[in-house]
């Protein structure tokens, strides 16, 4: 079952996916075999919060169709543009082609419009489509006045949904089971219904939610004989991005890849993600591993009947890797943290598989001194129940040694852990159980043992979250993230420094004013500046650019740099140094020629204050 046939001289590169919720076939559920399609059904003014969703979405992979009455739909507020529809909804040829249907409406029920989603209740051609997506049995998600656009098209008969207080009376939702919204409230999923309030908030939440209403489609097993390798051969493309320091890229195949994870190797690197194309059903892990001037030496698809995403990567002692991430093929239900080791040859030596009878994700991974491995992630007793922050020792061989939980009142999430010299384990995600209010940015020191020395959160009363942090040879904490800045901007890119005690030395937020901007992973560069990168809203209203910043060891901004295409969306989410001053950077990118979205690497030349 794990037998390599090692692809050579090509270039690949890789992302990670949400894991499913195992459950029975669905007739007329929708074929995820070719990926996941996702259409978003626009009313006017569309709010800030439908990028957020779109960027997520994209994330993961998920092709994505917007379409409203007009071929513009204007927007809400100055936290984003009037965006021009890929199809009006008078031209759409029907749902077949799509897996899921959001609606999208103006944030703040009631607060813009006095009548929100009117031109969508008073369409009948919005109204039969959404008929049409219920009797087919796509996923249908909506937030707060989104309910009535429901209502009004008489999908709420008998159904559990979550209800903003402005209208939980309204006489088009008096056939359904209103349970009141807010931000105590997870998102609710019933059957091919997914419904919450708050949607900057749950922004994180509310695509794993749906992801999970897709899994009616992916019965599962529950073993890990489940899960089949095979070789994945990639088409490459050469980008023309407008840097003289970087030469980039695309490699994919007919469905979409996308690289979350990145580690350097002694003779190149290997690049971790999620691709559509595996011998699974749905998104499958994909591994690549490269030599120094990146040449695929062997790309590997791993899956399943579910979702499988790769998030993390890190070397063994013997030049193998193992990856984390999550599974909805294999485990106890849900999505669970999977582990998997794979040789110098790309063979799959073994697979675990932690969690319970809730949602249990893998995000982050660093090799330890003895052989063995740390793992973060978050863990839930529930698809109802709020996560929380998991943190998990492994010996060499996957076998668990210990875990942590951080049980806080609110939502915890793990995305990052790195390893001090001392052996002690920071790890950054997001907490909702801070005091900035709403999600703050969370960072957790542990001894060697797994017991907690210090936790800090920090954030204003918006939108704060970590993605990645590095420790300095100081011991100092450096951590990226995004975040909101005090209401005026959606988001904002995030450095914040710690003391190895947990003090916080300083915050720097960049990008004021310029709608959209993710920091996705840092390193320590050889004179001590941080260098982050990420992406930032383009020239469009819907597209990303990659995007690089490098600040000093006080916050003072050293340059910044934009890349991208006009014509299409970037994003770089990981990001390695395999030699003084050469750097990988990895992500996903629509300006390939493969499919929908391809995997996109960079080679990076970077002296260490020069802007590339």
């Amino acid at each position: 079952m794990w037998g390599v046939n090692p692809l050579r001289r090509a270039f690949v590169v890789v992302t990670t996916v949400l894991c499913c919720l195992a459950s029975s076939s669905v007739i007329g559920s929708p074929d995820l075999s070719d990926g996941t399609s996702v259409l978003i059904l626009l009313a006017e003014p569309y709010g800030a919060n439908t990028m957020l969703w779109l960027h997520q979405f994209e994330r993961l992979g998920w092709n994505v169709t917007l379409t409203g009455l007009d071929d513009t739909v204007r927007n809400c507020s100055t936290l984003c543009r009037p965006v021009a529809v890929d199809v009006a909804l008078d031209r759409l040829e029907g749902v077949a082609p799509y897996d899921a249907v959001v609606v999208s409406t103006t944030p703040g029920t009631f607060s813009y419009m006095p009548v929100p989603a009117a031109d969508l209740r008073n369409s009948d051609v919005a109204l039969a489509l959404l008929r049409e997506a219920d009797a087919t049995d796509l996923t249908l998600y909506t937030s707060c006045a989104g309910l009535l656009v429901l209502g009004e098209a008489g999908v709420l008969e008998g159904r559990t949904v979550v209800c903003h207080p402005r209208i939980d009376e309204d006489p088009l939702l008096l056939e359904a089971d209103c349970r009141m919204g807010g931000q105590s409230q997870l998102p609710i999923i019933d059957g091919n219904l997914v419904t919450s309030t708050s949607g900057r908030f749950f922004a994180q939440e509310i695509p794993e939610a749906i992801a999970r209403s897709l899994d009616r489609a992916a019965p599962t097993s529950g073993a890990v004989q489940a899960m089949h390798a095979a070789d994945l051969p990639l088409q490459h493309t050469l980008l023309a991005l407008p840097s003289p320091a970087a030469s980039s890229w695309s490699l994919g195949t007919e469905g979409a890849e996308g690289i979350l994870g990145l580690c350097p190797m002694e003779d190149g690197f290997v690049a971790v993600g999620y691709t559509f194309s595996g011998p699974g059903g749905s998104a499958d892990l994909l591994v690549i591993r490269c030599d120094r001037e990146g040449h695929v030496v062997w790309a590997r698809a791993i899956g399943g009947p579910g979702r499988d995403y790769a998030q993390g990567v890190c070397p063994t002692e013997d030049g193998g890797i193992v990856v984390v991430g999550y599974t909805t093929s294999a485990g106890e239900g849900c999505e669970d943290v999977c582990l998997l080791a794979l040789g110098v040859d790309g063979n799959v030596e073994w697979v675990r598989t932690f969690g319970g009878a809730g949602p249990d994700m893998g995000f982050g991974i660093v090799a330890m001194e003895d052989g063995g491995f740390a793992v973060c992630g978050n863990t839930a007793a529930g698809v109802d129940v709020s996560p929380d922050l998991l943190v998990m020792r492994t010996d060499a061989s996957g076998g668990e040694t210990w875990r942590t939980t951080i049980p806080r009142p609110g939502i915890e999430r793990g995305h990052g852990i790195t390893c001090g010299a001392n052996g002690d384990l920071y790890v950054t995600g997001g907490t909702t159980s801070g005091s900035g209010g709403n999600y703050d940015v969370l960072v957790v020191s542990l001894s060697p043992n797994g017991e907690i020395l210090w936790q800090s959160d920090y954030g204003f009363p918006w939108f704060d979250v970590g993605h990645e942090l590095v420790v300095s040879p100081s011991g100092d904490i450096f951590v990226t993230g995004y975040g909101d800045q005090e209401g005026a901007d959606i988001n904002n890119v995030l450095i914040v420094r710690y003391a190895p005690t947990g003090e916080r030395l300083w915050a720097k937020r960049i990008g004021e004013g310029r709608e959209f901007e993710y920091g996705d992973a840092i390193l320590q560069m050889s004179d001590g500046s941080i260098l982050v990168c990420g992406a930032e809203t383009s020239g469009s209203a819907t597209n990303l650019d990659l995007l690089f910043l490098c600040v000093s060891q006080d916050g003072e901004l050293l340059w910044e740099a934009s890349l991208g295409n006009e014509n299409a969306s970037q994003w770089a989410t990981a990001m390695c140094q395999i030699s003084p001053g050469r750097i990988v950077v990895a992500g996903h990118t629509r300006s390939g020629d493969s499919g929908s979205h391809d995997a996109l690497l960079l080679m990076l030349e970077v002296a260490a204050q020069a802007d590339p």
